[in-house]
């Protein structure tokens, strides 16, 4: 409907405003100050704020394409989860390592873990999921994606000690 239309248009401003307004804030403080551990410090928060908002972009994308049932290529097809989530921790690895985290992956179950999805929005779920449990987890801790398969389901668990959320 056009009010659910607009409605997702005024949350994805407000999402995109906040990181663009402190990624400003971030830029000023680092051209006012000419000490060199101020500037790099400033800009390695610009760098994690920049991060930030491509997610958010990337997220607004991928809610969009599924909003409106698009994906790259066919919209389902046969794909091997487990292949899928093999890619998202490996580009996530650099991240998982500045932080001092140990990044695993599990597949008791040889053999592909074949699914029916959207390519692209099953990568873009795993990436979120994979995200969200190293952004909270505490440097040191452990992120274990973990994939199941029998001839009836196929499971995907990310296992962290992150703080979890409240119930």
């Amino acid at each position: 409907s056009d009010l659910a239309h607009s409605r997702f248009i005024a949350d994805a401003s407000h999402q995109l405003r906040t990181p663009l307004t402190l990624l400003n804030t971030q830029v000023v403080y680092a051209l006012r100050h000419e000490e060199s551990a101020a500037r790099e410090g400033a800009l390695g928060a610009i760098h994690n704020t920049v991060q930030h908002g491509m997610r958010l972009v990337n997220q607004l994308l991928a809610f969009t394409m599924a909003e409106a049932g698009v994906g790259h290529g066919p919209t389902q097809c046969p794909v091997d989860l487990a292949y899928v989530v093999r890619s998202v921790l490996e580009a996530l690895a650099s991240v998982a390592e500045r932080r001092g985290i140990d990044l695993g992956f599990e597949q008791p179950s040889a053999g592909p873990a074949v699914v029916l999805a959207s390519p692209h929005l099953l990568h873009e779920l795993v990436a979120n999921l994979v995200d969200n449990a190293l952004r909270y987890t505490q440097t040191g801790g452990v992120v274990t994606a973990s994939v199941f398969s029998t001839p009836a389901q196929v499971v995907l668990r990310l296992q962290d000690n992150g703080p979890g959320i409240p119930l």
